[in-house]
């Protein structure tokens, strides 16, 4: 009987995890070594200059992009609510009274908003194009992120319903597809759920069956795939046990297996995380696989910490390679070292970073964790589900419930 060997020969992916990580390790060393270089008057000074995250900066950064939509950045004509949301996100979990948004900035992007609307519900990526479910997954957290009632009014709930509705899989019950005869995946699931429940427009025709669909979707490693039968996928399975927590049927998966797949997304060399198994490091997955750890321990009742109190993930070592690898100096994060900043990277990068702030105690005395004690490094605490602050989701909620 002939033994299968591992294949000697490295393929793609091996080669680019071996450049990337030692890329990474050596930009660490370097700066981290540095230190010893300084009297040891100078050295904390340095430490803490590199443990530094530019939130100002990172600020700026943002909300000059929100001011910039519809004039030049005509590559990304297609997804305005994208682009609002992300830097939205950016300004609003930094909170720099320097860059918060006025009044007037407040009904700029609340125009934008509107115009997205399609007549059918929904939104699209831009003025008079057809509606879909991602931009108006980015339009729903735009909308939430301005916390306004202007805005929030700006979504015809009549209209969402019936479009949700539109957007349920013709022949597998409880899935959702992306757009008018588009793909059948877990976002698309996810954001009916998640629009029905911000807008009180959940009813059990919509939901029916969606989170035993979602529960399927759970692979033989413990993770969600985009659909049956596939890869799980960091992104994917966010949108699905996301989707489940707001359904309130998170005993549809096995936890135990999920948690043993996720905790393996953490590289062990970089601090940060992969979307899949074999995949290299990329700094959105900060968000998207620490915010499933966050959504479990709220599920659970706050128990899923170490004895010490920290969180299933290496917070510090996130942090790390955030800080040292990913940080430009003129503002914005990006996916790894030989990368350009960008705006998306920049939202996700920082709502993985508040997430690795907290331990079991914080709740309790609002105390943060941060890399080398930096506390200048404070973001706004994130709920999860949403990946928005805390307070914003709270402000929404607020509102429909008093409508009813």
């Amino acid at each position: 009987m002939e033994v299968l060997k591992k294949p000697s020969q490295k393929n793609r992916t091996d080669n680019e995890q071996e450049r990337v990580q030692k890329t990474i390790i050596a930009i660490m060393t370097a700066k981290i070594n540095s230190c010893l270089f300084y009297p040891d008057s100078e050295r904390d000074e340095y430490l803490q200059k590199i443990s530094l995250l530019h939130k100002r900066l990172h600020a700026a950064y943002a909300y000059r992009a929100l001011h910039s939509i519809g004039r030049n950045v005509f590559y990304y004509d297609a997804a305005h609510p994208w682009l609002l949301y992300w830097n939205l996100l950016t300004v609003s979990v930094v909170n720099d009274p320097e860059y918060n948004l006025n009044a007037k900035d407040k009904q700029d992007l609340i125009y934008i908003l509107r115009k997205c609307q399609a007549e059918e519900g929904g939104f699209a990526g831009a003025p008079h194009m057809k509606p879909h479910l991602a931009p108006t997954y980015a339009a729903i957290l735009s909308i939430i992120s301005l916390e306004d009632v202007e805005a929030y009014n700006v979504v015809n709930r009549e209209a969402m319903y019936k479009y949700l509705m539109k957007m349920k899989h013709p022949t597998i019950r409880g899935g959702f597809i992306m757009h008018e005869k588009g793909e059948l995946d877990l976002r698309a699931c996810f954001i009916a759920v998640l629009a029905a429940k911000v807008f009180k427009i959940d009813t059990p025709e919509l939901f029916n069956g969606v989170a035993e669909y979602i529960a399927s979707c759970q692979t033989y490693e413990g993770g969600v795939s985009g659909i049956r039968g596939s890869e799980a996928h960091g992104g994917y399975a966010f949108c699905g046990i996301a989707a489940l927590s707001l359904l309130g049927r998170m005993d549809l998966l096995d936890i135990p297996r999920l948690l043993n797949w996720l905790t393996y997304r953490q590289m062990s060399a970089e601090g940060g995380f992969n979307g899949r198994t074999n995949k290299v490091v990329d700094a959105c997955y900060s968000f998207w696989q620490s915010g499933i750890f966050k959504i479990l321990n709220i599920e659970v009742g706050g128990t899923l910490y170490t004895e010490e109190g920290y969180q299933l993930f290496d917070q510090l070592k996130l942090q790390m390679y955030l800080l040292l690898c990913c940080q430009e100096d003129e503002g914005g994060l990006k996916d790894k070292p030989g990368k350009m900043a960008d705006y998306y990277h920049t939202g996700y990068s920082l709502s993985g970073f508040s997430i690795s702030q907290e331990t079991r105690d914080f709740k309790v005395n609002g105390q943060q964790l941060n890399y080398l004690n930096n506390q200048m490094n404070q973001l706004e605490e994130i709920d999860p589900v949403f990946n928005l602050p805390v307070k914003k989701v709270n402000a929404i909620k607020e509102y429909f419930q008093k409508l009813q």
